[in-house]
Protein backbone atom coordinates (compact mmCIF):
# COMPACT_ATOMS: atom_id res chain seq x y z
CA UNK A 1 0.00 0.00 0.00
CA UNK A 2 1.32 3.73 -1.18
CA UNK A 3 1.65 6.43 1.87
CA UNK A 4 -0.96 8.31 -0.29
CA UNK A 5 -3.36 5.33 -0.08
CA UNK A 6 -2.71 4.29 3.60
CA UNK A 7 -3.87 8.70 3.59
CA UNK A 8 -7.02 8.06 1.90
CA UNK A 9 -8.10 5.70 4.09
CA UNK A 10 -7.39 7.61 7.42
CA UNK A 11 -9.67 10.14 5.66
CA UNK A 12 -12.56 7.65 4.96
CA UNK A 13 -11.99 7.90 1.35
CA UNK A 14 -11.22 4.14 -0.76
CA UNK A 15 -8.17 4.89 -3.42
CA UNK A 16 -10.17 4.91 -6.78
CA UNK A 17 -7.89 2.73 -8.13
CA UNK A 18 -8.31 -0.49 -5.41
CA UNK A 19 -11.65 -0.89 -7.58
CA UNK A 20 -9.43 -1.93 -10.41
CA UNK A 21 -7.20 -4.06 -9.08
CA UNK A 22 -8.20 -7.74 -9.38
CA UNK A 23 -9.89 -9.59 -12.37
CA UNK A 24 -12.84 -9.45 -10.95
CA UNK A 25 -13.44 -5.97 -11.05
CA UNK A 26 -11.50 -5.87 -14.06
CA UNK A 27 -14.98 -8.08 -15.68
CA UNK A 28 -17.37 -5.87 -13.91
CA UNK A 29 -15.68 -3.13 -15.08
CA UNK A 30 -16.06 -3.73 -18.83
CA UNK A 31 -19.82 -4.83 -18.33
CA UNK A 32 -20.33 -1.58 -16.40
CA UNK A 33 -18.35 0.65 -19.59
CA UNK A 34 -20.52 -1.22 -22.06
CA UNK A 35 -23.53 -0.59 -20.88
CA UNK A 36 -22.92 3.28 -19.64
CA UNK A 37 -19.85 4.40 -21.30
CA UNK A 38 -20.27 6.87 -24.19
CA UNK A 39 -17.04 5.59 -25.50
CA UNK A 40 -19.16 3.60 -28.57
CA UNK A 41 -21.26 7.41 -29.51
CA UNK A 42 -20.65 8.43 -32.57
CA UNK A 43 -19.58 11.91 -31.69
CA UNK A 44 -17.24 10.72 -29.19
CA UNK A 45 -15.64 8.11 -31.44
CA UNK A 46 -15.50 11.17 -33.95
CA UNK A 47 -13.31 13.40 -31.52
CA UNK A 48 -10.46 10.66 -31.03
CA UNK A 49 -10.50 10.01 -34.93
CA UNK A 50 -9.62 13.56 -35.39
CA UNK A 51 -6.56 13.88 -33.16
CA UNK A 52 -5.62 10.58 -33.36
CA UNK A 53 -5.53 11.28 -37.34
CA UNK A 54 -3.37 14.82 -36.94
CA UNK A 55 -1.15 13.16 -34.11
CA UNK A 56 -0.40 10.44 -36.59
CA UNK A 57 0.35 12.91 -39.15
CA UNK A 58 3.05 14.97 -37.44
CA UNK A 59 4.38 11.89 -35.95
CA UNK A 60 4.91 10.00 -39.95
CA UNK A 61 8.00 8.24 -39.79
CA UNK A 62 8.96 8.80 -36.48
CA UNK A 63 10.27 5.55 -33.73
CA UNK A 64 7.68 6.37 -31.18
CA UNK A 65 7.34 4.56 -27.30
CA UNK A 66 4.07 4.44 -26.61
CA UNK A 67 2.70 3.96 -23.33
CA UNK A 68 -0.60 4.00 -22.21
CA UNK A 69 -1.22 4.70 -18.70
CA UNK A 70 -4.50 2.99 -17.43
CA UNK A 71 -4.45 0.81 -20.26
CA UNK A 72 -8.19 -0.27 -19.37
CA UNK A 73 -9.62 -2.39 -22.21
CA UNK A 74 -6.72 -1.10 -24.95
CA UNK A 75 -9.86 0.02 -27.84
CA UNK A 76 -8.64 3.77 -28.11
CA UNK A 77 -4.79 2.81 -28.22
CA UNK A 78 -5.63 -0.17 -31.19
CA UNK A 79 -7.11 2.41 -33.25
CA UNK A 80 -4.41 4.75 -32.46
CA UNK A 81 -1.68 2.17 -33.30
CA UNK A 82 -3.22 1.58 -36.31
CA UNK A 83 -2.90 4.66 -37.59
CA UNK A 84 0.76 5.43 -36.68
CA UNK A 85 1.75 2.15 -37.94
CA UNK A 86 -0.05 3.24 -41.50
CA UNK A 87 1.54 6.59 -41.16
CA UNK A 88 5.38 4.55 -40.83
CA UNK A 89 5.77 4.59 -37.45
CA UNK A 90 8.25 2.23 -35.71
CA UNK A 91 6.88 1.53 -32.45
CA UNK A 92 7.53 -0.03 -28.89
CA UNK A 93 4.34 -0.02 -26.55
CA UNK A 94 3.88 -0.35 -22.48
CA UNK A 95 0.71 -1.04 -21.51
CA UNK A 96 0.51 0.42 -17.86
CA UNK A 97 -2.30 -0.59 -15.44
CA UNK A 98 -2.94 -1.18 -11.62
CA UNK A 99 -4.75 -4.17 -12.73
CA UNK A 100 -2.32 -7.34 -14.42
CA UNK A 101 -5.47 -8.45 -16.63
CA UNK A 102 -6.20 -4.97 -18.08
CA UNK A 103 -2.28 -4.53 -18.62
CA UNK A 104 -1.74 -7.87 -20.21
CA UNK A 105 -4.43 -7.64 -22.09
CA UNK A 106 -3.89 -4.17 -23.97
CA UNK A 107 -0.17 -5.53 -24.26
CA UNK A 108 -1.79 -8.54 -26.12
CA UNK A 109 -4.30 -6.46 -28.01
CA UNK A 110 -1.59 -3.93 -29.47
CA UNK A 111 0.42 -6.71 -30.27
CA UNK A 112 -2.18 -8.65 -32.50
CA UNK A 113 -2.11 -5.47 -34.08
CA UNK A 114 1.20 -6.14 -35.76
CA UNK A 115 3.77 -4.63 -32.85
CA UNK A 116 6.19 -7.20 -32.04
CA UNK A 117 7.71 -5.21 -28.75
CA UNK A 118 4.40 -4.91 -26.66
CA UNK A 119 4.72 -5.29 -22.80
CA UNK A 120 2.53 -4.81 -19.75
CA UNK A 121 3.60 -3.22 -16.31
CA UNK A 122 1.46 -3.28 -13.58
CA UNK A 123 1.95 -0.03 -11.44
CA UNK A 124 0.57 2.41 -10.21
CA UNK A 125 0.50 5.99 -13.03
CA UNK A 126 1.04 8.35 -9.97
CA UNK A 127 3.64 6.78 -8.37
CA UNK A 128 5.28 4.65 -11.50
CA UNK A 129 8.93 4.73 -11.46
CA UNK A 130 9.73 6.80 -14.73
CA UNK A 131 13.21 5.58 -15.15
CA UNK A 132 12.27 2.39 -17.01
CA UNK A 133 10.50 4.32 -19.71
CA UNK A 134 14.02 5.97 -20.18
CA UNK A 135 15.56 4.50 -23.35
CA UNK A 136 16.61 4.43 -26.84
CA UNK A 137 12.73 4.02 -28.37
CA UNK A 138 12.48 7.76 -29.18
CA UNK A 139 10.23 10.16 -27.71
CA UNK A 140 7.50 9.17 -25.88
CA UNK A 141 3.80 9.30 -26.56
CA UNK A 142 1.45 8.95 -23.46
CA UNK A 143 -2.34 8.27 -23.60
CA UNK A 144 -4.19 8.39 -20.25
CA UNK A 145 -7.65 8.04 -21.84
CA UNK A 146 -10.17 7.48 -18.59
CA UNK A 147 -7.82 8.25 -15.64
CA UNK A 148 -8.69 11.76 -14.80
CA UNK A 149 -11.75 11.49 -13.55
CA UNK A 150 -11.15 9.45 -11.09
CA UNK A 151 -7.74 11.25 -9.41
CA UNK A 152 -8.01 14.86 -8.50
CA UNK A 153 -6.86 17.36 -10.23
CA UNK A 154 -3.57 18.53 -8.30
CA UNK A 155 -2.72 14.67 -8.00
CA UNK A 156 -3.49 13.90 -11.71
CA UNK A 157 -1.55 16.99 -13.81
CA UNK A 158 1.27 16.72 -11.10
CA UNK A 159 1.68 13.00 -12.25
CA UNK A 160 1.69 13.61 -15.96
CA UNK A 161 3.82 16.51 -16.10
CA UNK A 162 6.58 14.42 -13.94
CA UNK A 163 6.48 11.51 -16.82
CA UNK A 164 6.53 14.16 -19.64
CA UNK A 165 10.10 15.14 -20.28
CA UNK A 166 11.62 17.26 -23.19
CA UNK A 167 9.84 16.63 -26.57
CA UNK A 168 7.20 14.12 -24.85
CA UNK A 169 3.12 14.51 -25.78
CA UNK A 170 0.34 13.12 -24.23
CA UNK A 171 -3.51 12.23 -25.15
CA UNK A 172 -5.89 12.80 -22.11
CA UNK A 173 -9.31 12.19 -22.01
CA UNK A 174 -11.73 14.22 -19.81
CA UNK A 175 -15.11 13.19 -18.86
CA UNK A 176 -17.07 16.41 -19.02
CA UNK A 177 -20.13 18.30 -17.93
CA UNK A 178 -23.43 17.83 -20.53
CA UNK A 179 -25.23 21.03 -21.10
CA UNK A 180 -28.82 21.61 -20.53
CA UNK A 181 -31.05 21.37 -17.99
CA UNK A 182 -30.96 17.40 -17.83
CA UNK A 183 -26.89 17.02 -17.91
CA UNK A 184 -27.68 16.37 -13.50
CA UNK A 185 -29.77 13.08 -14.18
CA UNK A 186 -27.67 12.05 -17.09
CA UNK A 187 -24.72 12.40 -15.30
CA UNK A 188 -26.04 10.53 -11.97
CA UNK A 189 -27.98 7.86 -14.19
CA UNK A 190 -24.72 7.00 -16.22
CA UNK A 191 -23.24 5.94 -12.59
CA UNK A 192 -26.72 5.43 -9.97
CA UNK A 193 -27.37 2.02 -12.40
CA UNK A 194 -27.15 -2.18 -10.79
CA UNK A 195 -23.76 -2.23 -13.01
CA UNK A 196 -21.77 0.39 -10.97
CA UNK A 197 -23.30 -0.69 -7.72
CA UNK A 198 -21.84 -4.69 -8.26
CA UNK A 199 -18.61 -3.06 -9.78
CA UNK A 200 -17.86 -0.93 -6.80
CA UNK A 201 -19.46 -3.69 -3.90
CA UNK A 202 -16.96 -5.97 -5.59
CA UNK A 203 -13.93 -4.21 -3.50
CA UNK A 204 -16.05 -5.27 -0.32
CA UNK A 205 -16.78 -8.52 -1.27
CA UNK A 206 -12.79 -9.04 -1.45
CA UNK A 207 -12.58 -7.79 1.71
CA UNK A 208 -14.28 -10.81 2.96
CA UNK A 209 -17.56 -9.16 4.13
CA UNK A 210 -20.71 -11.56 2.89
CA UNK A 211 -23.59 -10.18 1.07
CA UNK A 212 -26.01 -8.57 4.54
CA UNK A 213 -22.56 -6.34 5.74
CA UNK A 214 -21.90 -4.82 2.56
CA UNK A 215 -22.51 -1.01 2.59
CA UNK A 216 -25.11 0.89 0.96
CA UNK A 217 -24.52 3.46 -2.23
CA UNK A 218 -25.55 6.54 -2.11
CA UNK A 219 -24.99 9.15 -5.34
CA UNK A 220 -24.81 12.57 -5.20
CA UNK A 221 -23.24 15.34 -7.15
CA UNK A 222 -20.78 17.46 -5.47
CA UNK A 223 -17.41 19.10 -6.12
CA UNK A 224 -13.85 18.29 -5.45
CA UNK A 225 -11.01 20.88 -5.97
CA UNK A 226 -13.32 23.35 -7.91
CA UNK A 227 -14.52 20.51 -10.10
CA UNK A 228 -18.09 19.10 -10.17
CA UNK A 229 -17.92 15.17 -9.70
CA UNK A 230 -20.31 12.42 -8.73
CA UNK A 231 -19.82 10.96 -5.52
CA UNK A 232 -20.77 7.78 -4.18
CA UNK A 233 -20.84 7.61 -0.48
CA UNK A 234 -21.87 5.39 1.93
CA UNK A 235 -22.76 5.20 6.09
CA UNK A 236 -20.12 2.54 7.30
CA UNK A 237 -22.28 -0.04 9.07
CA UNK A 238 -21.52 -1.63 12.41
CA UNK A 239 -21.19 -4.94 11.09
CA UNK A 240 -17.97 -3.71 9.03
CA UNK A 241 -16.11 -2.63 11.96
CA UNK A 242 -13.76 -5.03 12.99
CA UNK A 243 -14.56 -8.85 12.69
CA UNK A 244 -13.34 -9.45 8.77
CA UNK A 245 -9.76 -9.88 8.89
CA UNK A 246 -9.69 -9.12 5.53
CA UNK A 247 -10.29 -5.51 6.00
CA UNK A 248 -6.92 -3.14 5.81
CA UNK A 249 -5.60 -1.58 9.13
CA UNK A 250 -6.56 1.73 8.25
CA UNK A 251 -10.09 0.44 7.54
CA UNK A 252 -10.40 -1.30 10.88
CA UNK A 253 -10.59 1.63 12.44
CA UNK A 254 -13.20 3.29 10.81
CA UNK A 255 -16.85 3.22 12.95
CA UNK A 256 -20.49 2.85 12.72
CA UNK A 257 -21.67 5.81 11.32
CA UNK A 258 -18.96 7.31 9.71
CA UNK A 259 -19.20 8.88 6.17
CA UNK A 260 -16.85 6.90 3.65
CA UNK A 261 -15.97 8.17 0.17
CA UNK A 262 -16.61 4.95 -1.74
CA UNK A 263 -15.69 6.72 -5.21
CA UNK A 264 -15.58 10.01 -6.69
CA UNK A 265 -15.68 11.09 -10.58
CA UNK A 266 -14.72 14.39 -12.26
CA UNK A 267 -17.20 15.93 -14.70
CA UNK A 268 -14.48 18.86 -16.07
CA UNK A 269 -15.15 21.88 -18.50
CA UNK A 270 -13.01 21.90 -21.11
CA UNK A 271 -11.55 25.28 -20.50
CA UNK A 272 -11.03 24.15 -16.91
CA UNK A 273 -9.00 21.06 -17.98
CA UNK A 274 -6.84 23.28 -20.00
CA UNK A 275 -6.53 26.08 -17.48
CA UNK A 276 -4.97 23.32 -14.97
CA UNK A 277 -2.99 21.67 -17.69
CA UNK A 278 -0.95 24.89 -18.57
CA UNK A 279 -1.21 25.50 -14.64
CA UNK A 280 1.14 22.52 -13.95
CA UNK A 281 3.50 23.24 -17.11
CA UNK A 282 2.05 21.43 -19.69
CA UNK A 283 1.09 22.82 -23.39
CA UNK A 284 -2.29 22.40 -25.03
CA UNK A 285 -1.26 21.61 -28.57
CA UNK A 286 -5.00 20.87 -29.33
CA UNK A 287 -8.34 19.63 -27.77
CA UNK A 288 -11.51 18.21 -29.41
CA UNK A 289 -14.37 17.82 -27.55
CA UNK A 290 -17.19 15.47 -28.68
CA UNK A 291 -20.83 16.43 -30.20
CA UNK A 292 -22.49 14.93 -27.40
CA UNK A 293 -20.55 16.70 -24.87
CA UNK A 294 -19.45 14.35 -22.19
CA UNK A 295 -16.27 13.50 -23.21
CA UNK A 296 -13.27 15.91 -24.21
CA UNK A 297 -9.67 14.60 -25.67
CA UNK A 298 -6.27 16.60 -25.34
CA UNK A 299 -3.02 16.46 -26.78
CA UNK A 300 -0.78 17.95 -24.37
CA UNK A 301 3.14 18.97 -24.94
CA UNK A 302 5.83 18.91 -22.00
Amino acid sequence: MSKTDEELLRQRCIPPGWHYVSAQQSELWRELAAAHSPASEESVLAAYAEMFARVAAESAGKALHLITLGAGSGEKERELVSLLRAAGCSLRITAVDISESLARETADKLSAGGVTNAQAVVGDFRVIDIEQFDDEAGPRLFTAFGLSPNTKPGEFFHAISRLLGHGDQAMISANLWPKGQAAEAEVLAQYDNPQTRRWLGRLFREWGLPDEACPALDFSIGEIEGIAAVIAATEWPEKCATQFAQLPAAVGEWSEGDSVDVFFSLRYTMELFSKHARDHGLSVRRRSASGCGREGVFWLGA
